[in-house]
């Protein structure tokens, strides 16, 4: 069996638990602290590589592959595919979906294929390392979640509209990272095939 089917047998099983958690995701989720948008990055656009302190735990650094402390790039997150979701810790869409990603987040991790090649974090915009703190207590997000309080990773993906707003990201040509399915507050276009890739070019 060539390596790119082998890939479709890890990436199926990704793609049946991503899709259900996010369609239900876009059916159930309105849009909140909206703004003017630019163009925000759509599937098939390159992720851009911005950089981010790392203020988590060594435990999520760990999780992540990184080395605690320092910064964190996109291109450090070296698993196939990352699911990134951008929220604000006010955004009552974004407490209520945090179960939602818990559980696919378990879904992933029971899976012996999945819970190697697969990995989520969320980036809270517009927040601090405190509240974030508070935010992952009070709602109990099991995933790690960076600061953006200065919206510097936000305006590299174009300033969307609204949060939350959460990308599929894997690797791409050129070891790049390309946007594969997007969840738009309450909308949501299809991932792409490639979750058929277990291997980097």
């Amino acid at each position: 069996m060539s390596a790119k089917a082998r890939g479709y047998g890890w990436g199926g099983r990704f793609l049946v638990a991503a899709i259900a958690w996010l369609a239900f995701l876009s059916l159930a989720a309105p849009m909140c602290w909206a703004q003017k948008a630019q163009k925000a990055l759509g599937p098939g656009d390159v992720f851009p590589d911005f950089t981010l302190d790392n203020t988590l735990s060594a435990e999520d650094s760990a999780y992540l592959g990184v080395p605690p402390g320092g910064v964190i790039s996109v291109k450090d997150l070296q698993h196939d595919v990352v699911l990134i979701e951008f929220l604000n810790v006010y955004c009552h869409t974004c407490r209520e979906q945090v179960q939602i990603f818990n559980q696919l987040l378990s879904t992933i991790n029971k899976d012996p294929v999945l819970s190697e090649k697969v990995r989520m974090v969320g980036i809270a915009v517009k927040n601090t390392p405190e509240e974030i703190r508070d935010f992952r207590k009070e709602f109990g997000a099991a995933y790690p979640v960076l600061a953006d309080s200065g919206k510097k990773a936000f305006t590299s993906i174009g300033s969307p509209h609204a949060t939350p707003h959460t990308y599929v990201i894997a690797w791409g040509e050129g070891r790049k990272r390309f946007t594969s399915s997007i969840i738009i507050g309450g909308e949501s276009n299809p991932p792409s095939p490639i979750f058929g890739r277990s291997e980097r070019p």
